[in-house]
């Protein structure tokens, strides 16, 4: 499981789980191979909206918080 952290243009999103792709470095993927399962907490949208930085920690958590929800 990921999380989309940014855009790259039209189809392409960057993805992190904060262990093996760190938020420093993060995967590209194309939308159209991607399943979305569902929204990030607020605070870490807003982060990410805002261009914040957004440390591994907080992916991991949000990763963590949406897969003990499922």
């Amino acid at each position: 499981m990921y999380l989309v952290i940014g855009a790259e243009g039209p189809g392409i999103v960057l993805v992190a789980d904060g262990r093996s792709r760190p938020v420093a470095h993060p995967k590209r993927k194309n939308v159209k191979h991607l399943d979305f399962g569902g929204v990030a907490p607020g605070a870490l949208v807003e982060k990410l909206a805002t261009g914040q930085p957004v440390t591994d920690e907080e992916v991991r958590a949000a990763i963590a918080a949406r897969a003990v929800a499922e």
